[in-house]
């Protein structure tokens, strides 16, 4: 994880370490969303939660791409919380277009 000369650059910091917890934040906000809209769907709050989580996962995803295109090694620790956020995205993305 730590270069050779024991340092980490931002680039290290922000695709193993900040993104993914914004990730599995964003990934939670949606799916209390989901959780909201199955409990109450005549009531239009889910959108703004699905909104916000949506658009951070896309961020969160784009982030983690620059990083594997500029080189970062190791990525594969982020592998579980992309399996995770792509799909809730997804789900995001559907639930905003069809309201």
């Amino acid at each position: 994880m730590a270069r050779k000369t024991g340092r980490w650059n931002f680039t290290d910091l922000l695709s193993k370490s900040i993104v993914p917890k914004v990730l599995w934040f964003s990934t939670a906000i949606s799916l209390i969303g989901l959780f909201i809209m199955s409990l109450q769907p005549s009531h239009n709050s889910y959108l703004k939660m699905f909104f916000i989580g949506g658009i951070s996962i896309l961020i969160g995803v784009i982030l983690i791409l620059y990083a594997a295109l500029k080189g970062t090694k190791h990525l594969g620790v982020v592998v579980p919380v992309l399996c995770r956020a792509i799909p809730v995205g997804l789900l995001d993305a559907y639930f905003l277009c069809w309201n």
